[in-house]
């Protein structure tokens, strides 16, 4: 009768372990269906059991007995399991204070070790005052002990195998997210699903990712995603390299904003060149680090993870530093580094005496977009597909140098103020930054963005493109005051456009000397360059125009800094030349065909090519002289709209220096016919593409 009453509390503890174990462990995520409730509860429930029959065991090698009272104080030991019931079954309790039911789960523990503990002394010395009897009967304890225990091994090992197959990993597939005007890369990551890394082993580099809560505009996004990331204030990153081997950062979500965690390289165990990234919202106990896998992913709580992806770590051989400015609508023609008769723009000359100054840079084509994707890669517009009403996209083959400084190791990041990202111009940037801090925003604004970001990144190599748009479409602004236009009731649009340019230069001062100023200065190279700028040749009280003529192609380029000689180049260039200088700048092979060549590289010999619009016009320019012409094709694609036609040859330094155009090409025949063929050459190797 001792022996079924003991066997039946027992039975009823090992399955309230089980089940008290199988709780706790669904509550922290390891345990999602019934199989794995049913593995995980009896495993505990046969090692409990085995636990105890190995205790009887001993006690009958120990003090053989043939009292009953033993068996009895175990009953009533095992018993004691009745105190998880109450948490089992979620029951209330009343507790004397509020705080006593955030140790609820301790509490019935502490309940259940106590009972249990007081009849266990009871059955030991119960065994020790009982009359003494054969040990044999203690093999037949050690026997169920034994099966038990083969029991608990089975379940656990299928519990655990189960556990690690269910393991979630993050999505694959990636999209553009946008948090706040700020894009990235991105996937939208449940809650401890893992995302697989890997890298060159011994490479110095960081593992670097961006972390936010999704927005409601955010692609195909889900509303219990977004409800539920809104609670979400903090996330824990852990880098797991192997089960003995995992790194936890601990990090605040920013308001509205992406935010990065850094893994440094000396965090990195040696030898390691692959790791699983996850996101939980609580610190992880010790516990579950030592149980070697983690939970199963909390699909209700999600956060858009960006990467990670490598970051090299700087050091005294690491290649420099990359930083290029656009100033759309800044020609050449009003700077004074460059010969303006009004001292415009004293930052740049001051960067300009200890910098490569080319004289003669030109534009591919008078349009923003168009200028910034051939100064991403390297490609005139036939090949990339920004003109006129075409903006992209972006060709696949087509790399941009972020990408290619990307996989370099570089940290990439861009500025501009309102640009929609989608077009492809935004590919291989680890940050699109195209948020606006204000209606008012200006480019001190986006410039003060840029260089916070550096100093965030000075530890790490890193390109940073910056677009600047406030001369693309200038209007008086409080900021300009006095300017140009000092004393007049009405600045002209030239004193007004002036007035900008100084301001725009007063605030690119400021951040060339926060570089200067701090490490950066000395392992950054700077590109400051132009989109295209404004013609006043019909004088300063008339609305500039912009088009194929020399004022609105010719734009300021200045290379400066790390690895760039201090000299003036007067040699034609084109901003397709810039790419493959900046990668060669930072020892990165191309990939692919670039339509530029390298300016570090000594003088070059080439006629710049401008274009615009549709049918396609093209300009040239070659020694002093340019010629426009209207190609009567449609730019992308074979389709004719008309004869073609010579616009005008003219003498474009006399244009420059005087806004004068004269059409000289009736007196130039074979001059206009030469540069008229190699126009036409040059569409036919253009590749021109649908």
């Amino acid at each position: 009768m001792a022996l079924v009453l003991y066997m039946a509390a027992l039975a009823l503890s090992s399955g309230l372990a089980g089940l008290m174990v199988s709780q706790i462990l669904g509550s922290y995520g390891y345990i999602h269906g019934l199989n794995m409730s049913v593995m995980a509860a009896g495993g505990v429930a046969c090692a409990f059991a085995s636990l105890q029959l190995f205790y009887m065991a001993g006690l009958r090698l120990i003090f053989p007995t043939r009292s009953r009272v033993p068996l009895f104080g175990e009953a009533l030991s095992q018993l004691a399991a009745l105190s998880f019931v109450p948490y089992l079954l979620h029951l209330p309790v009343p507790w004397p204070h509020p705080a006593l039911q955030k140790f609820a789960l301790f509490i019935f523990l502490g309940v259940f070790g106590a009972a249990h503990g007081f009849f266990k002394l009871v059955s030991f010395y119960a065994a020790i005052r009982g009359e003494p009897a054969s040990r044999l009967p203690m093999l037949a304890w050690l026997l169920c002990s034994g099966v038990c225990m083969g029991g608990a091994a089975f379940l656990s090992s299928a519990w655990l195998q189960t556990a690690e197959n269910s393991q979630a990993m993050a999505p694959l597939q990636t999209a553009r997210h946008a948090v706040n005007g700020q894009y990235a890369t991105a996937r939208l990551t449940p809650e401890r699903a893992a995302i697989p890394v890997e890298w060159e082993g011994g490479s110095g580099a960081a593992l670097a990712l961006l972390l936010a809560r999704p927005e409601e505009d955010a692609p195909n996004p889900e509303p219990d995603a977004v409800d539920d990331a809104d609670r979400i204030a903090r996330a824990y990153v852990t880098f797991e390299f192997d089960r003995k081997n995992h790194v936890t950062i601990a990090s605040t979500l920013a308001q509205n904003t992406w935010t990065e965690v850094r893994l440094p390289a000396d965090q990195i165990p040696p030898n390691q060149s692959k790791a699983l990234v996850y996101w939980e919202s609580h610190k992880a106990p010790a516990w579950q680090r030592y149980l070697g896998i983690r939970p199963s992913a909390a699909m209700d709580r999600r956060l858009l993870v960006a990467g990670p992806c490598m970051q090299q770590e700087r050091t005294q051989a690491t290649a420099p530093n990359i930083v290029v400015v656009v100033v759309d609508g800044l020609g050449a023609d009003h700077v004074s580094a460059l010969g303006y008769k009004r001292g415009t723009t004293p930052s740049l000359d001051r960067l300009a005496h200890n910098a490569l100054l080319f004289s003669n840079a030109y534009t591919p084509a008078p349009e923003s977009a168009a200028a910034c994707a051939t100064v991403l890669t390297g490609a005139n517009p036939l090949r990339h597909g920004f003109l006129g009403r075409r903006a992209g996209p972006l060709p696949e083959g087509l790399r941009s140098i972020a990408e290619i400084f990307k996989e370099n190791g570089y940290a990439t990041a861009a500025f501009t103020d309102g640009e929609q990202a989608g077009n492809g111009l935004e590919r291989g940037f680890f940050l699109f930054d195209s948020s606006q801090p204000s209606p008012d925003a200006d480019s001190a604004a986006i410039l003060d963005k840029a260089q916070s970001w550096m100093a965030a990144h000075a530890g790490v190599k890193h390109f940073v493109f910056v677009r600047l748009r406030e001369l693309g479409n200038f209007q008086w602004r409080e900021q300009y005051a006095p300017g140009f236009g000092k004393g007049a009731e009405h600045p002209t649009p030239l004193d007004t456009y002036d007035s900008a340019v100084a301001y725009v230069d007063r605030c690119l001062g400021t951040f060339f000397q926060a570089i200067r100023g701090s490490d950066l200065g000395k392992c950054t190279a700077i590109a400051v360059t132009s989109s295209y700028g404004h013609d006043f040749s019909a004088g300063s009280n008339a609305i500039p125009s912009i088009g194929l003529s020399e004022r609105s192609l010719h734009i300021p380029l200045w290379l400066y800094g790390t690895g760039v000689p201090k000299t003036e180049r007067p040699d034609p260039v084109g901003l397709e030349d810039l790419a493959p200088s900046l990668l060669a700048l930072a020892g990165a092979a191309a990939g692919n065909k670039l339509d530029g060549e390298n300016l570090l590289a000594g003088p070059l010999k080439k006629t710049p090519v401008s274009m615009s619009g549709s049918p396609l016009a093209l300009s040239i320019r070659f020694d002093r002289w340019r010629l426009t012409w209207q190609s009567g094709r449609t730019a992308f694609g074979t389709g004719e709209t008309g004869a073609g036609a010579v616009l005008g040859l003219y003498d474009a330094l006399q244009a420059r220096r005087l806004g004068v155009w004269a059409d000289v090409s009736a007196r130039n025949p074979d001059l206009t016919a030469r540069l008229r063929t190699l126009l036409e050459n040059y569409l036919k190797e253009g590749g021109m593409r649908h």
